[in-house]
């Protein structure tokens, strides 16, 4: 809980836990005076307070503790409150700390005390982690399903959220956008089953959150996959390096800006109200009798649906325009999004091929997302930076859509095979 100087190294947590202790690693310790050959590698030092509090029928003891982390390597301040739900619901919880985010700005804090200690002894800072595969079982049900691909999918955000708090992380950005992509394509997936004005709510919030890292992803794909590939090509080329100049200013503006966000208050009321959602189970009551439907039954519809709807665009491959193209990409990112949650119930082999067919569409028409964004981002250049020679800044624009033209048409070129791959690729489903 941020104190009364308003200390930025502090960061509070917000997590509910059992507080309950194993007796059974006491005993595993205890045989064979194990416990005299082990030695402390850090110390949670710290002073901690407690009030019980109450809301909306749910009792919850919030925990306030104030120290630091200690090793023989250097210590971390410790500043955090936790919540431990003794009663009640869930969501019960979430709404008193969304009362108390009112009042006390925090933020969540995405690593235990162990998890920092342990950091802090390798002198390691958090990193960029891809998605963990997700493992359903074969005979779980949809209201079973839908609970741990959001699970699978917050734990994949707050992971690398844990790496942007420890400095800018580029690939943890990526990393954060694609976590924020699989929880909308899960509400994509599932969407016959919620509440449209239920689903509507949440995906505002995802949606809000991805625009905000947007801008800084763009500035990194630009700087490196683009500007820093035409330069090793034209290394001699003078405009491109004083444009570059104008490139790293602009990207550091957008790192500054994300921090900012990750900082805010409506960032940290928006992660609780997802999290909220999902955790209490608000959802489960509209999904009605189809909450004890096997999960494979409704992964074969939810698949062929979103299966058809990519078939819609890709049959007319030869003769779509540009916004066509477009949309055949996002259909086939949530088809492939949910393919990735739902493959586990499905043959592994069928599974991994088709995935790989339609992951080979997205490769191809990854340039055209690319050409809009990079114009976008030259146009901002342009009036960011009016005091730039005209003439640097023409040739510059010039050579980087060029560029950006030559990668589309040959993408253009090779989507037709890739397209004919995936139709003749059987659906794993069936």
């Amino acid at each position: 809980m941020p104190g009364a100087n308003g200390s930025r190294r502090s960061r509070p947590i917000f997590r509910c836990s059992t507080a309950s202790v194993n007796k059974r690693v006491r005993k595993l310790l205890a045989k064979g005076k194990v416990r005299d050959h082990l030695t402390p590698q850090f110390v949670t030092d710290f002073k901690r307070a407690t009030w019980p509090l109450k809301l909306r029928g749910s009792q919850v003891e919030l925990a306030i503790d104030v120290g630091e982390i200690k090793s023989a390597k250097g210590s971390v301040p410790l500043c955090e409150a936790e919540f431990e739900l003794k009663s009640g619901t869930v969501g019960g919880m979430y709404a008193l700390a969304r009362e108390l985010h009112k009042s006390i700005p925090f933020t969540l804090e995405p690593m235990s005390k162990a998890a920092r200690g342990f950091a802090l002894v390798a002198r390691a800072t958090p990193r960029a982690q891809r998605a963990q595969a997700l493992k359903l079982d074969k005979h779980c049900t949809v209201a079973d399903a839908f609970l741990l691909i959001g699970r699978s999918c917050l734990f994949h955000l707050r992971a690398n959220e844990a790496a942007l708090r420890n400095g800018y992380n580029a690939e943890g950005v990526h990393q954060f956008r694609v976590a924020i992509r699989r929880l909308r394509s899960a509400l994509s997936a599932f969407r016959h089953l919620l509440p449209a004005a239920e689903r509507q709510r949440m995906n505002s919030e995802m949606r809000w959150i991805a625009q905000q890292f947007g801008r800084a992803r763009d500035w990194d794909v630009f700087q490196s996959d683009v500007l820093t590939q035409i330069r090793e090509h034209m290394v001699r080329d003078q405009s491109l390096s004083g444009f570059a100049k104008a490139t790293k200013a602009a990207r550091q503006a957008a790192r500054v800006d994300l921090g900012k966000m990750l900082a805010s208050r409506r960032y940290t009321d928006a992660l609780l109200q997802i999290e909220a959602w999902w955790e209490s189970g608000a959802w489960q009551a509209a999904l009605g009798d189809a909450r004890e439907e096997k999960a494979s039954e409704f992964a074969r519809r939810a698949l062929k649906r979103l299966h058809r709807r990519v078939g819609k665009l890709g049959e007319r491959i030869d003769h779509l325009e540009d916004a066509e193209l477009h949309e055949l990409r996002i259909r086939a990112k949530k088809l492939r999004y949910a393919g990735e949650f739902f493959r586990g119930l499905f043959p592994p082999k069928m599974a991994r091929t088709y995935l790989e067919a339609l992951e080979g569409i997205q490769d191809r028409l990854g340039s055209l997302n690319d050409g809009v964004t990079v114009k976008h981002l030259l146009g901002e250049l342009e009036k960011r930076y009016r005091g730039m020679d005209p003439a640097v800044l023409a040739r510059a624009s010039g050579i980087i859509s060029g560029w950006g033209a030559a990668r589309v048409a040959e993408d253009l070129k090779r989507l037709p095979t890739a397209w004919a791959t995936f139709a003749e690729t059987m659906p794993f489903w069936k």
